[in-house]
């Protein structure tokens, strides 16, 4: 899992190499100016395990919350949500049991947090911008499944996932009418889940980590009147 892991935080810092050289191009010769704005978001997640034994965007949830955002110059905004966020994997593999013969063992993970992204946007088109940042949740409730041709024991207490999970992200966002944009978002926890020793056997090797894509609506109301030039 490293050298993955490592060759995306690599894409990452490349990332935000871009933002950085997007807002040079774009940004104007005027003074900093503030407006907060607030709204909503609703939208959902596909998301998959990092070393589970199974491969796939296939777990499908809910990604819903507040959002405020301020404006900091001209072509740079700050964001911040407050989300519950629906992460974990499905897994479906064929197998030859001696006792039923051939069938579909199902796997299942559930994974509810809380989660605060907070991130830096570059607005460097009128309706289109891209952003990037991190992510703080906290894990609100886990379940893990297995339907097999024998009993399994999934002990949460011996196969604990970790309570927090720290994400980096990068997305952007089309405003397609007023006030309303669609967001694409790609998050990677960047510190496991759930560590090696603890992933039960036959169900995965190395430590795991969270991967996700969001597809969301935003909605976003000014505080304000003043205008940005």
């Amino acid at each position: 899992m490293a050298p993955q892991v490592n060759l995306n935080f690599r894409l990452y810092f490349s990332v935000m190499l871009i933002l950085i050289s997007l807002f040079a191009k774009a940004q104007e010769e005027v003074q900093p100016v503030s407006i907060f704005s607030g709204g909503i978001t609703v939208g959902g997640n596909v998301s998959q395990l990092i070393g589970d034994a199974y491969s796939g965007f296939h777990k499908l949830g809910w990604n819903v919350g507040p959002v405020v955002d301020v404006r900091l110059y001209s072509v740079l905004h700050g964001n911040m949500e407050f989300l519950y966020s629906q992460r974990g994997c499905r897994g479906v593999r064929q197998i030859n049991s001696q006792y039923v013969g051939a069938m579909f063992e199902k796997y299942y993970v559930d994974l509810n947090y809380f989660e605060v992204p907070i991130q830096l946007i570059v607005q460097y088109k009128p309706k289109w911008n891209v952003g990037a940042g991190i992510s703080y949740s906290r894990l609100i409730k886990s379940k893990e499944d297995l339907y097999s041709d024998q009993p399994y024991n999934l002990d949460s207490s011996l196969f604990a996932f970790q309570n927090e999970d720290w994400a980096f992200l990068v997305g952007g966002s089309y405003q397609f009418f007023k006030n309303w944009s669609v967001n694409l978002r790609y998050q990677q926890s960047f510190r496991p889940i759930r560590n090696w020793y603890q992933v039960p056997v036959g169900l995965g090797s190395g430590n795991q980590f969270n991967s996700w894509f969001t597809l969301k609506l935003i909605y976003l109301f000014s505080f304000s009147d003043q205008n940005v030039k």
